[in-house]
């Protein structure tokens, strides 16, 4: 990876609720760039972001995951948060060093915010 002018780097959470598919979109993202050669499932405990002990027993993230994408001529650093209420806390750290969200929602009737204060 080659170094980038800090202009150059964008810093992305991907939040949302739990189940509402980050960690599918993480996996997706990273298989159109060509960072990975196929696309891992939750249910099948092989994806990227999810890789502590915890994570696979449970079946979903515990713990923000950093992963980078090269495109465009700029780095981007995306965040797959996870989408639990007990773990809000390391979605709300990576938000701290983040320029922007994307929040995935798989439909209307299911989203649910929370406020943070």
């Amino acid at each position: 990876m080659k170094n980038y002018k800090t202009e150059d780097i964008r810093n992305i959470a991907i939040l949302g609720g739990a189940g509402s598919g980050k960690t599918t979109l993480t996996e997706s993202i990273l298989f159109e760039a060509g960072v990975i050669k196929r696309r891992g499932s939750v249910n099948s405990k092989n994806t990227v972001s999810d890789t502590a002990a915890v994570e696979l027993e449970y079946g979903y993230s515990v713990y923000s995951t950093v992963f980078a994408v090269e495109m465009f001529g700029k780095k981007f650093n995306f965040f797959d948060c996870p989408g639990s209420d007990d773990f809000s806390g390391q979605a709300v750290t990576a938000l701290n060093i983040c320029d922007s969200g994307s929040f995935s929602c798989v439909n209307v009737t299911r989203c649910r915010c929370r406020p943070y204060q």
